[in-house]
């Protein structure tokens, strides 16, 4: 027999017996010619003790070991092992290097097993420890030192060891060497083809890949082998909800948490599930019972503050980020979370102070791009939003959102042209986004395109009877063709649908104005301006309202409102105008008319 290391692999069979022969005339447990009775006493009594969980006192056996023999490599590995056992990593990595140093001058041929996994040894510690370069060099010198890794012998079938390969392929795969990954697994898997590990191994850099029928494939592979390791459940859910088979992932989650209840990243991936359908309380649970578990862990509270948000608990849930952000100050998606919760709230200089740090960690999220530029546009920077927007759709320019974003930044700044056709580049890769048809809608409208402008509204309204906005405008559409009816009924459409949609009541008002109903008219229009008082278009039918009444005086004071919002809006300086002119103040009509006429009414 060969004398005992902790973690040490069968050899093939010749060279067991080619080692037992080295030792034969000596009578004892031992590899080389200079190790004593005593040694290999300690040794074995190490090794007990380690494998008892009594690591200590495996510890203090080994040093009696060393006090005999303080060369003896392989007592050095074994105090590694143990170490690494404690997490007491980086005194398991000085045990190792002494290992390994005592093995390369001695180099004995008969200790090139012990030396290579030494080496996979000190490997395993330095990934432990997130020197991933240096892991992986270590496993390409037990590769090299030790050719039976490489030899499908079938004393490697063993579940409990896996070769360098896999170890390798473990570490290419947290560098992002995808490809090279693969190929590592690949050649454990010639090896030892009943690693389930080694097919887990697979199965992630498929799905990193997005090969995620292949990914599938390889965790199915890994259950059949190893069908109570809740890891693979996890896996195969993780696939089948990026595939969209949401049931079948929260199955697979369940499966996992079945074997582990304690299970913490399968309750987070149950609750992404349930987030995905729409059952937020129940996921909520779920990342509460992994913050049970792990309370440091800051993907739940990440995922628990986006349903705390889609909920509408704004505070709790900006109290999640920030616990997420305590644990990892740079989670990137939790700072965007914060963001969006914190735009929200209208607090638009700490949102977008979130999404700036958000993008230093990760400058190529198209997504954090685009709600940077949506606070930016709601700051009325149209021209760093529509900057923010580019860089978006330089990382992806199939986010047919952000195409739609682009566009209503260009209809503000006046770009018709360029706005139609950023929301004709929204709909050519999304034709459901009924927002975006909306909107081409309002510029076809602007236009005086109205029967066109028409066919968007109601083909925005065919993807969703319940967009507001699009109601709303189609009444717009109707009143400018004169048909006050079907208009009115529009207005009224969107006020079902939102009864706080300060835009529709004002263009209800506009309607009833014009069909002479005055008193309901001031109604709709005091109803917009309750709910926004910066409608300047409100106050300008109010005005005309007043107008109508006789009450010029309160006429003026709605004008001027509408001015002091939009020294801009045309109609509000005529209306002013002919209010002047109705008080025989001529002079100052003829300002207001001047005024408008520069502004490009003429009428």
């Amino acid at each position: 027999m060969i004398r005992g290391i902790l973690g040490v692999r069968m050899l093939p069979k010749q060279v067991r017996t080619a080692a037992r022969a080295a030792v034969f005339s000596l009578g004892v447990l031992s590899l080389g010619s200079g190790c004593s009775p005593s040694i290999n006493a300690w040794n074995n009594r190490g090794n007990a003790l380690s494998q008892q969980g009594k690591f200590n006192e495996a510890l203090e056996a080994y040093k009696q070991a060393l006090k005999i023999n303080p060369d003896d490599p392989d007592i050095w590995s074994n105090i590694g092992v143990v170490l690494k056992k404690q997490e007491k990593l980086d005194e398991a990595l000085e045990a190792y290097n002494r290992a390994l140093k005592i093995y390369a001058l001695k180099n004995n041929p008969n200790w090139n097993d012990n030396h290579a996994m030494a080496w996979e040894h000190k490997g395993n510690v330095l990934h432990a420890l997130g020197r991933l370069d240096e892991a992986l060099a270590a496993y390409n010198t037990a590769l090299e030192l030790y050719p039976f890794f490489v030899t499908p012998w079938p004393e490697f079938n063993s579940p409990d060891s896996p070769t360098p390969w896999q170890r390798k392929g473990d570490v290419l795969y947290a560098l992002g060497r995808l490809d090279e990954a693969l190929d590592a697994y690949n050649r454990e898997l010639q090896i030892r083809p009943q690693n389930d590990n080694a097919w887990n191994g697979k199965g992630m850099v498929f799905e990193k890949q997005g090969k995620l029928d292949k990914a599938l494939e390889a965790y199915k592979r890994a259950w059949g082998i190893n069908p109570g390791d809740p890891v693979i459940w996890k896996n195969i859910g993780d696939v089948l909800y990026k595939q969209g088979g949401l049931d079948g992932a929260l199955a697979a989650y369940d499966n996992a948490l079945e074997i582990n209840s304690n299970y913490a990243v399968a309750w987070v991936g149950k609750g992404e599930v349930l987030y995905g359908q729409g059952k937020l309380n129940e996921a909520l649970e779920a990342y509460n019972k992994a913050l049970q578990i792990n309370p440091n862990y800051a993907v739940a509270w990440n995922n628990k503050g986006a349903a705390l948000r889609n909920q509408g608990n704004l505070n709790e849930a900006l109290g999640a980020y920030n616990k997420a952000l305590e644990i990892n100050p740079n989670y990137a998606i939790a700072w965007q979370g914060k963001g969006t919760v914190l735009a929200r709230q209208g607090k638009l200089t700490e949102a977008l102070e979130a999404y700036n740090r958000a993008l230093e960690i990760n400058p190529h999220d198209a997504v954090i791009w685009s709600n940077k530029g949506v606070v930016l546009e709601n700051q009325g920077k149209l021209t760093e939003a529509l900057m923010a927007y580019d860089k978006a759709l330089i990382i992806n320019p199939n986010l047919d959102v952000v195409w739609n974003s682009k566009g209503v930044v260009l209809y503000k700044q006046g770009k018709m042209s360029e706005a139609l056709e950023a929301y004709n580049k929204a709909l050519q890769i999304n034709p459901n986004n009924d927002s975006a048809w909306n909107n081409k809608g309002a510029v076809l409208a602007d236009q005086g395109k109205l029967n066109e402008a028409l066919e968007a509204y109601n083909k925005a309204l065919q993807i969703n009877p319940n967009n507001a906005n699009a109601w709303s405008n189609k009444g717009v559409a109707l009143y400018k063709q004169g048909k006050m009816s079907e208009a009115l009924d529009s207005c009224n459409r969107a006020l079902q649908i939102n009864p706080n949609y300060a835009n529709a009541w004002g263009n209800k008002g506009a309607v009833l104005k014009k069909q002479g109903k005055l008193t309901e008219a001031l109604e709709a229009l005091n109803k917009a301006l309750d709910i926004d008082p910066n409608l300047a278009r409100a106050w300008f039918h109010k005005g005309d309202v007043f107008a109508g009444q006789g009450k010029l005086d309160e006429a003026i004071m709605a004008y001027n409102k509408a001015i002091e919002i939009n020294p801009n809006e045309a109609d509000a300086w005529n209306g002013k105008g002919n209010v002047f002119k109705k008080q025989g103040k001529a002079d100052e009509a003829e300002r207001c008319f001047k005024r408008a006429r520069e502004l490009g009414l003429n009428r």
